[in-house]
């Protein structure tokens, strides 16, 4: 077998043997061990003889390091010294290797199972069916739709920079803030998956500042849009007053069920799982209410308000936009109404900020607690006269009543 000093150059030079004849192996003569075997067919592939312990013996044997030039001479050098050392210790290389490549393996398999569209379809089966329907449909819009970009890449390559950049480029203080929140939460969830150690996003900060919003309906305001909505078709100009008149919440009043309006007994009650704090919640029905809701026209069996009769109304913002359009008022929002409920109930009607509270179904001060259970069951009554004496009010603004009579109640 020849010898000879290895070098780049002589690597490229070294003659190819006649094709009915066998590869040939050429030595290192500066290190021993490393050789090179050249086929007829011009493939170059480095390999290394080493000594080796295996099964309790010593036992020549010859490893492949690579083929030229994906493996370059230096590279088959460092290759070979390493086995070398590695042999002498007693160690398998090529055990070594394999187990190398395996544990390779196993962490690309890993990588391609928690890159960020993966991790995110783990998360949303997992955490959506806690969430309410909107608060579902915002997750997985906001996941999917602002971060699409991340989708390829394994959680773990993820870090601060990269998601400070796309939340820096989502327009609107309210949808940064927003998607920072969510994705916060996403990777909070993954470290305690423990799919990754630790959230980029810990050392992210809210990015704009949110001022609480405090709008309450003037009188003139109440008027105008009232009266717009008067004007409007089924269903939204009814769903503005009943919203109005009840303080409820949008999604409440709007996928309002007939099954659980007890007209008779002015009567509507709330089933946890439709309430925002998942308690079950009733409200006392004032004959402003019920006087809407029995002029409702009936479409299927199901809701109050619908136009379809499988399912409630959707479209608030173009609704919203077309009254308060049409009205001259827009600086208001569907959560304005309720606010205004209270506003006036505490202003205007002295009603004790308890039984307001009950009414709208906020749990804070005195409804908190043990103690706000029992006191929001001794509200009924008050609950009752309070959204009598707010719906007396609205018709004095707007001029459904005739004199200026307006029920006003103080509880002590």
């Amino acid at each position: 077998m020849p010898k000879l000093n290895l070098t780049d150059t002589a690597v490229e030079r070294l003659k190819l043997p006649a094709s009915d004849k066998s590869p040939i192996d050429y030595w290192d003569s500066t290190l021993s061990g490393l050789g090179l075997r050249i086929s007829s067919s011009g493939r170059r592939t480095f390999n290394v003889q080493v000594n080796v312990l295996r099964d309790g013996h010593r036992r020549d044997t010859r490893i492949k390091l690579g083929v030229y030039p994906e493996i370059s001479l230096a590279e088959a050098r460092a290759l070979a010294i390493e086995h070398k050392r590695l042999a002498a210790e007693g160690q398998y290389p090529v055990a070594l290797r394999q187990a190398e490549r395996n544990a390779q393996d196993r962490k690309s398999a890993h990588l391609s199972e928690t890159t960020f569209a993966a991790v995110r379809e783990l998360f949303l089966q997992a955490h959506l069916h806690t969430l309410r329907p909107k608060t579902a449909i915002e997750y997985r819009r906001a996941l999917t739709k602002n971060f699409t970009q991340l989708d390829a890449l394994p959680l773990e390559n993820i870090d601060t920079d990269m998601v400070q950049k796309i939340l820096d480029n989502i327009s609107g203080p309210y949808a940064a803030n927003r998607s920072h929140s969510l994705i916060r939460v996403f990777f909070d969830w993954a470290v305690k998956r423990r799919i990754v150690p630790s959230s980029p996003v810990t050392k992210i900060a809210k990015l704009h500042k949110e001022e609480t919003r405090d709008h309450v309906l003037t009188e003139v305001d109440i008027n105008l849009l009232w009266t717009t909505a008067g004007k409007e078709t089924y269903p939204f100009g009814d769903l503005f007053k009943v919203l109005l008149l009840t303080g409820q919440r949008l999604r409440e009043v709007a996928g309002m069920r007939r099954e659980n309006v007890d007209l008779d007994k002015a009567l509507w009650t709330l089933p946890g799982s439709m309430t925002k704090n998942k308690e079950l919640h009733t409200v006392p029905l004032s004959e402003q209410v019920i006087d809407i809701l029995q002029s409702l026209p009936k479409i299927g069996d199901t809701f109050m308000f619908t136009t379809m009769g499988d399912r409630p109304i959707s479209g608030f913002g173009r609704s919203r936009d077309r009254i308060a359009e049409a009205a001259g008022v827009t600086d208001w929002r569907w959560h304005d109404l309720r606010r205004t409920l209270v506003t006036y109930c505490a202003n205007d009607l002295d009603i004790q900020q308890a039984v307001t509270e009950a009414i709208i179904n906020h749990k804070s001060g005195s409804t908190a607690g043990i103690g706000g259970i029992y006191n929001r069951a001794r509200y009924t009554k008050q609950k009752a006269a309070a959204l009598q004496a707010w719906a007396n009010l609205l018709d004095r603004i707007t001029g459904e009543a005739d004199t200026d009579n307006v029920e006003e109640m103080v509880t002590k």
